[in-house]
């Protein structure tokens, strides 16, 4: 770690004391077991590893959180947790072949950028717009899709539709809609990475694998939205327009934050998508 050597020497010394702990503790311990800060705290002292800095952060030592996006600092780091939400970490120790999402949490704040992802320990960059990149994401999902599936083969029903939901909403497919939709439900601009969900319109259990990742397969909805659309009180027609089923009385409709001005931007591929959701899934 060059940039810690380099500016804090001390600092350098307390990561590089971590990290040879942790290494060891994962040869004889579970992966499973996320900690809070303050149990980290407290495994570090059973263990007799001093942190002298007052600026350590276990936060630094990520592989998929950064306080300060993908820079020279993140890449040079030591990376020996997994940051499983805000407040719990995971030790995994280096050299793990960890896959999954880079996050960047600006300041203090609870919301969260993706800068980018690790995929079996080799970090990927993320840039909108680069279509090598969407090429190399896209081919990736497909892989984990198709992990899903033999992982959910002994699984039947709503124990497996759950799973795969939760799979999805940690995918390549949120990540490109959160980039469509600017982080946005697209129909009430509710925002908020952890409220968001991507919603398919063809159906996960009836669409093929392209389909099961194609972007223009999902809508970036809150959780109201989403539950409404994946049952069929709410639709659209071609122009983009709402439409809502006759089967949802007006309170409900107040209720859930619906209205017959409401209405999602469209486009032709979306469109064949929506027709087939109109044809298939919504009530009338």
């Amino acid at each position: 770690m060059s940039w810690g050597n380099q500016t804090n020497p001390v600092l350098a010394a307390d990561y590089r004391r971590v990290a040879d702990f942790a290494n060891e503790y994962v040869k004889t311990h579970s992966y499973d077991e996320p900690l809070k800060k303050s149990g980290l705290d407290n495994l570090l002292r059973k263990y007799n590893i001093k942190i002298n800095s007052t600026i350590f952060q276990y936060s630094d030592m990520c592989y998929n959180s950064t306080n300060d996006g993908i820079t020279d600092k993140f890449m040079d780091s030591i990376h020996i947790f997994e940051r499983v939400d805000y407040y719990h970490y995971r030790i995994l120790g280096e050299g793990y072949p960890f896959t999954g999402e880079i996050i960047h949490y600006p300041g203090r704040s609870h919301e969260y950028i993706i800068e980018g992802e690790w995929l079996n320990g080799k970090i990927i960059t993320w840039n909108p717009g680069d279509e090598e990149k969407e090429k190399e994401y896209y081919c990736q999902a497909i892989k984990e899709f198709e992990e899903i599936e033999d992982y959910t083969n002994d699984i039947i029903g709503t124990e497996k539709i759950v799973i795969t939901k939760q799979r999805v909403n940690q995918s390549v497919f949120k990540k490109r809609l959160l980039k469509r939709y600017e982080s946005k439900c697209c129909l009430c601009c509710v925002s908020g990475n952890d409220m968001l969900i991507a919603s398919h319109i063809k159906p996960w259990c009836e669409a093929d694998m392209e389909e099961r990742v194609d972007v223009n397969n999902g809508l970036l909805l809150c959780p109201n939205h989403d539950w409404l659309f994946d049952k069929g009180f709410i639709s659209f027609d071609d122009t983009g327009a709402i439409m809502i089923s006759s089967k949802l009385c007006y309170d409900n409709q107040v209720f859930m934050n619906i209205d017959d001005k409401q209405c999602i931007e469209m486009s032709d591929k979306i469109k064949e998508y929506i027709q087939y959701h109109r044809t298939n899934i919504y009530r009338g």
